[in-house]
């Protein structure tokens, strides 16, 4: 690693390392009427419209590095049957999108039916079956390639997510979707999606792949607070999490940008809906753009008007808004957050976050940025009413089309650390601003209720068993 190409010097990494516990600093919750928006059907039909009115150019950016080990992570002892997950696992494994596959690599491997190898109770040669290389390897996966849905064949996320893009993401008879993929897997994603999108006769769908930045990588520090290093004694680098991909981010042209994970999709029946609120989204981005275009204009002709401190203040949550600050925050890249009802999930939320240059402004504040010692984050928390599915649309140029450079837009004194284990010993780990978190901190923000329905993620195998992506 050349380290004079990181984007965050090492020196700077240290000392944030050495730091205490940054938290961010809450105002409030947002919520309904406050912060977040609730759209009723006759706004929905309206913005709808506005979206498929709309000749822009439009591109889907799905993260989709994300390994499957975690999917799986009890799968590795099935003999527990007294673990839920394990029980239902065993119970419903014929109900699982991958059934054929596994079938098959257990005639292949042990000359047995599946259903005699689990009656014999050999759940070792089931895990190995699933897992390992001479299986299916679900273990050493990305969470992309594993099959979520069955039709007529399975279908992994990247498939859905295009069958998805299909039928809201053409404009201009172009289909374009960007995936973020690690290295060792790239073209293995590659071939087996260019082979699918053969299948579905279209000429119009253009899939771009990029892979996390290695000037973004981290160090990290060991207990006495001394660089990590390898066995060769170079200095011990790894990925900066997900809001390295700012950087990807940065690298599309395109006008409007809609984000999401690759572990949130769900069957073809059920996609209907989740492409409505995908072009309802769209269309609030659309209308938004055009209000922040008129007033970009205004001030560019020397025009600052109380109208635009208004518009700002009452859509962003600033607080504090004067003629010095007005043009630094018109332009601003632009993002729609999908929110919705708070149900428990793990995960980031809305809040009202204090800033030095507004007052305050809408954040996504992850549950690690809250300090759960201060009584008023402890409140906030309690009362947060809603949840962040990563469900976003994202404006990133200015009236004249001129593409704004997202890294001008993070917080980079925001930071994640986490204890991680490294060849037996504990070590201080560092991540950078999260993609939606800090990398994105200093956008233009706007939250609306979105269904629970529309948001589906597959956090555990058993997860594939829920209605939503039962066929």
């Amino acid at each position: 690693m050349d380290t004079e190409k990181l984007f965050f010097p090492i020196e700077n990494q240290i000392r944030a390392l050495e730091k205490e516990e940054r938290f961010a600093d809450i105002d409030r919750a947002a919520s309904i009427g406050d912060g977040i928006d609730r759209i009723n059907e006759s706004e929905r039909n309206s913005l709808t419209k506005e979206y498929e009115e709309y000749c822009g150019e439009v591109m889907k950016f799905v993260p989709a590095s994300g390994a499957a080990s975690r999917m799986f992570k009890h799968v590795h002892d099935l003999s527990e049957r007294e673990n839920a997950l394990v029980s239902e696992f065993l119970e419903r494994i014929h109900d699982f999108p991958f059934i054929s596959e596994l079938r098959e690599k257990c005639n292949d491997l042990y000359h047995l039916d599946l259903r005699e190898l689990i009656a014999n109770q050999r759940y070792q040669d089931l895990s190995d079956l699933i897992l390992k290389p001479s299986g299916l390897n679900y273990a050493n996966s990305p969470k992309g390639l594993v099959p979520f849905h069955k039709v007529e064949t399975s279908l992994n996320p990247f498939q859905v997510h295009v069958n998805e893009a299909v039928k809201y993401a053409c404009k201009n008879g172009k289909i374009q979707i960007h995936f973020t993929v690690s290295p060792s897997h790239r073209m293995q994603v590659e071939e087996m999606l260019a082979a699918y999108i053969a299948t579905l006769n279209r000429g119009d769908i253009t899939v771009g792949y990029s892979v996390q930045r290695p000037e973004t990588d981290t160090v990290a520090l060991d207990m006495a607070r001394e660089m990590v290093r390898d066995e060769l004694g170079n200095t011990f680098f790894r990925p900066g999490g997900h809001g390295a991909l700012i950087y990807n981010l940065n690298e599309i042209d395109s006008d409007v940008i809609f984000i999401k994970n690759i572990d949130n999709v769900v069957k073809e029946s059920a996609q209907e809906m989740q492409s409505r609120w995908k072009q309802i989204l769209g269309g609030y981005l659309v209308k938004l753009s055009k209000k922040i275009f008129h007033f970009q204009r205004q001030v560019d002709e020397g025009i600052y008007s109380d109208e635009a401190m208004s518009f700002l203040s009452d859509t962003f949550g600033y607080a504090n808004l004067s003629e010095s600050n007005l043009k630094e925050l018109l332009f601003r890249p632009i993002r729609v957050c999908g929110m919705v009802i708070n149900q428990g999930q793990p995960g980031g939320g809305p809040f009202y976050v204090k800033d030095k240059n507004t007052g305050t402004s809408l954040q996504i504040v992850e549950a690690a940025e809250l300090d759960k010692t201060n009584s008023n984050h402890i409140k906030a928390l309690k009362i947060a009413t809603h949840f962040n599915p990563v469900d976003i649309v994202c404006g990133v140029k200015n009236y004249k089309s001129e593409k704004y450079d997202l890294s001008e837009f993070i917080d980079k004194n925001s930071f994640f650390t986490s204890i991680k284990n490294y060849k037996g010993k504990e070590i201080k780990t560092l991540e950078l601003p999260g993609l939606w978190n800090g990398a994105m901190a200093n956008w233009n923000s706007v939250f609306v209720e979105v269904p629970t329905e529309t948001f589906n993620p597959v956090k555990t195998v058993n997860d594939l068993l829920k209605e939503s992506h039962q066929n």
